[in-house]
């Protein structure tokens, strides 16, 4: 640490009034402890001696305690604040006694930005080498030093403009010169916006005095897991592109077309649009390729219309032949139950003339349809089956039969031959 400081140094560099009466109320405790911690680090200086906060040179001869704290003091990126342009020859670097009252305070408050060239990082206090220095103080003055650092690791959202507890994940990209200056909600929500607007290229920084390109591997991290398909999607969809048959719908999908100019005609697997493989962009109106095989493709749907408007008409007289065919072959073997409200058809396949419809369990008489009411037989005089139950046509109660009932005009009789009844039934 170098000389011993006499009780003389220690009031000279101890904290004046104006400088305690300067600082804000509520920052006095906080001051307090830099000041505590800033004691430790109070070391002999001599000669020229440029300030790190005013910039002014002081000369201080033989030698007078100041304080080395600030080269335990980093930007996120490392670098050391000695080195810089601004020291006056023979000079070295330092901070002033009037500087050095507020210095420590301010750094952890943000208030001091890195000296290096092109940085535009905050420096924070190196937490390691400030502890190897405190090892002999109070483990009180540790314990409230360390707390105060890690209440200072804030900084305000530039989009909601907030505050919010620094991470460790820095920048969104590496190659930012700066601190972490939005959250990392905000950049999720600006990011997956991006990503699902197919907006690939603006994916960068939103300091607008950065806006470096954020690597792909850091964007999976800060999109969530359904963005981060759409992401890799996208991507994919990206390298595939470099392929000489690849091309891109204005939907913002894109698809290899295999058979190129010799079928130019693509339709994107997104989204229904129809697009040209030789002239891509030009809208499907006023490309001849597309109207060529719009063309093409209209005349052979006609073509097949017309083939299978006459498979479907020829298929439709065959239906009538059979359907007439099969009323004709009905017609001549099988008769209309004579019941009203039925209308079953009935065909005999030999033997008695007493028929029962097994729809309606109707009982007549096959060959003149008189029903058998009651099961008692009965028919008319001019059936051949007919012997002593007959009756007339007139006479004939006709209300339970069906309109039409004794129309078999094309039933071929000839299928009767050999009919016959029980005697009672006759």
């Amino acid at each position: 640490m170098g000389q011993k400081m006499s009780a003389a140094d220690r009031s000279s560099g101890s904290p004046s009034s104006s400088g305690a009466e300067s600082a804000e109320q509520d920052d006095f405790e906080p001051w307090k402890i830099c000041w505590e911690v800033n004691l430790a680090f109070y070391e002999v200086a001599s000669g020229p001696q440029t300030c790190l906060v005013c910039w002014k040179t002081n000369d201080y001869g033989g030698g007078v305690y100041r304080s080395t704290l600030w080269m335990s003091v980093r930007c996120w990126s490392g670098h050391g604040q000695g080195n810089f342009d601004g020291c006056e020859p023979g000079a070295t670097p330092g901070i002033c006694a009037r500087c050095d009252q507020d210095y420590l305070l301010d750094v952890l408050k943000g208030k001091h930005a890195c000296r290096r060239k092109g940085c535009r990082r905050l420096v924070r206090v190196n937490e390691g080498m400030v502890r190897k220095r405190l090892a002999s103080a109070p483990q009180e003055t540790l314990n409230s030093f360390s707390a105060l650092v890690e209440r200072s690791k804030v900084f305000e959202c530039m989009v909601h403009c907030d505050e919010v507890a620094c991470s460790d994940d820095g920048p969104p990209a590496p190659t930012c010169a700066h601190d972490q200056n939005v959250c990392n909600d905000c950049v999720r929500t600006e990011f997956e916006g991006k990503i699902r607007a197919n907006r690939l290229k603006d994916l960068k920084c939103l300091d607008p005095d950065c806006r470096k390109e954020v690597p792909s591997k850091r964007v999976r991290e800060l999109v969530g897991p359904e963005t981060r398909k759409i992401y890799d999607k996208k991507l994919a969809l990206t390298s595939i592109s470099k392929n000489p048959k690849f091309r891109w719908c204005k939907c913002g999908s894109g698809q290899i077309h295999a058979p190129g100019e010799t079928s130019p005609e693509w339709k994107c697997l997104n989204c229904p649009r129809q697009n040209c493989y030789v002239c891509n962009d030009i809208d499907v109106t006023t490309c001849a390729h597309l109207r060529a095989v719009n063309a093409a493709r209209k005349h052979q749907q006609e073509q097949q219309r017309r083939a299978a408007r006459a498979a479907l008409e020829k298929k439709q007289a065959e239906e009538r032949e059979n359907t007439a065919a099969t009323r004709e072959h009905l017609a001549r073997t099988s008769k209309l139950c004579p019941k009203k409200d039925c209308g079953l058809r009935i065909a005999r396949a030999a033997g008695c003339g007493h028929m029962t419809c097994r729809g309606c369990t109707t009982e007549f008489c096959w060959v003149c349809k008189v029903i058998w009411k009651n099961r008692v037989p009965l028919h008319l005089n001019t059936c051949s089956l007919a012997a002593t139950k007959k009756t007339t046509l007139a006479e004939l109660d006709k209300s339970d039969y069906a309109k039409g009932w004794q129309d078999d005009s094309r039933y071929d009789d000839s299928a009767d031959e050999g009919i016959w009844l029980l005697d009672g039934h006759r």
